[in-house]
């Protein structure tokens, strides 16, 4: 864990170039990818496109961590590059169109206006600054608000 710490001290100092921000998330996409835990490495992945890490260049980049995971883990991580690329890119198409057409102005650019980038990769896989917790509650078969201390209710005697 002193690897993430030296990540999060890069992340939190002043004058941080664009390339150590990325290195430093790829650094601690690393570190969750290695411990299994796939939620916090596609945080830290999504922050690091967010700052224009391309994951499967980062992957082959011999100055950057080695990434030690399963391969279930890359696998999931480079869908989630593929995807999160993919978001940027159709937005930069819809900015660039917009500009072509003169959608520049507020008036002209629509619902989308003032959105940058990062709100719709945030707006596709939630926000990492969030202090709500998005839970996928369709593989347990019920919504349930928060948590819950009771027991599941049981199937009646036949």
């Amino acid at each position: 864990m002193a690897a993430m710490k030296l990540y999060e001290d890069v992340l939190a100092q002043d004058g941080v170039t664009t390339r150590q921000k990325q290195a430093a998330l790829f650094g601690s996409t690393a570190v969750h990818a290695s411990f299994g835990d796939i939620e916090l490495a596609q945080i830290t992945l999504r922050e690091g496109i967010r700052n224009g890490l391309d994951f499967d260049q980062a992957l082959a980049d011999p100055d950057l961590p080695d990434f030690v995971t399963s391969p279930q883990m890359l696998i999931q991580l480079r869908r989630f590059n593929q995807t999160a690329q993919g978001a940027l890119a159709a937005r930069s198409s819809r900015a660039v169109q917009r500009q072509r057409i003169g959608g520049t102005s507020s008036a002209g650019a629509g619902a989308g206006a003032g959105t940058g980038l990062n709100q719709d990769i945030g707006g596709m896989f939630g926000s990492s600054t969030s202090d709500t917790a998005q839970v996928d509650t369709s593989v347990i078969g019920e919504h349930s608000e928060g948590t819950s201390d009771q027991a599941p209710p049981r199937a009646p005697r036949v």
